[in-house]
């Protein structure tokens, strides 16, 4: 890891994943440029004194010109745009305040990213681009997940040495400031629990039951992932912690 200070740009950064990526990076001495439809924090980051330290930017992902203009001053890309279902329900589910109107899931969860990641691929100076993944979806999300794994089938076609790609893969992403997100990662640590014993007795696998993800160590792992450049690949929650713990020397 080279102990020059690094600059980050963090794609969906004003989003419940996004904004604490943002935080974190901070805490290790990056800057940070976020950038989001919207271009500025919401109110309930607007009063916390890290948020003022964030190059908060206004623009889409999906414009080539407005994330070819961002991409060749950073050292690393986190991608953190995504919704979970093409509807309002969305904005309940995912944890964002995204509505999910009007948005594929391949604009969202895909295009999104390949846009960025074609242009950092071009950049002499960006060497990471930190994808946030899921392990899985239950059946009736296949296009979510499909529009995320076709992510990480061309970044994993790419150069490593020209652009080095991490995919974060997590459950279900819990955090106290999203009060039913405590009891859902319960429920989906006894569900994730069933599904491993069927898989183990009878062979059978529940797809989308998945041990749930704190929202610290997903995000700490985003950053760590970035700074750390022998990291690459998929890595699942274990792999996080590892990652995460490696730096900390635990």
């Amino acid at each position: 890891m080279s102990g020059a200070k690094k600059k980050l740009l963090v794609l969906g950064g004003t989003g419940f994943v996004g904004s604490e990526i943002c935080r974190k990076a901070l805490l290790r001495n990056c800057e940070v440029v976020a950038l989001s439809r919207r271009g500025q924090p919401g109110a309930e980051l607007k009063g916390q004194a890290w948020a003022n330290k964030v190059d908060w930017r206004a623009g889409s992902a999906l414009d080539p010109v407005c994330v070819g203009a961002l991409v060749p001053e950073v050292d690393a890309v986190v991608h953190s745009i995504g919704i979970l279902l093409e509807s309002r329900m969305n904005s309940f589910f995912s944890g964002s305040k995204s509505s999910g109107e009007n948005v594929t899931y391949e604009q969202a969860n895909r295009d999104s990213a390949l846009i960025p990641a074609r242009e950092a691929l071009k950049s002499p100076r960006t060497k990471a681009f930190v994808f946030v993944s899921a392990k899985s979806a239950p059946p009736l999300l296949d296009r979510y997940l499909k529009a995320k794994r076709e992510v990480e089938a061309e970044l994993s076609a790419y150069n490593s040495e020209e652009l080095r790609s991490v995919f974060l893969h997590p459950g279900f992403v819990f955090h106290p400031s999203k009060g039913y997100s405590l009891p859902l990662s319960s429920v989906m640590s006894l569900g994730e629990s069933v599904s491993s014993s069927l898989k183990k007795t009878a062979g059978i696998e529940i797809p989308g039951l998945d041990a749930p993800t704190s929202l610290d160590l997903l995000a700490d792992a985003a950053v760590v992932a970035c700074l750390s450049e022998d990291v690459s690949g998929v890595l699942e929650n274990q792999g996080m912690q590892d990652l995460v713990n490696s730096l900390e020397g635990v």
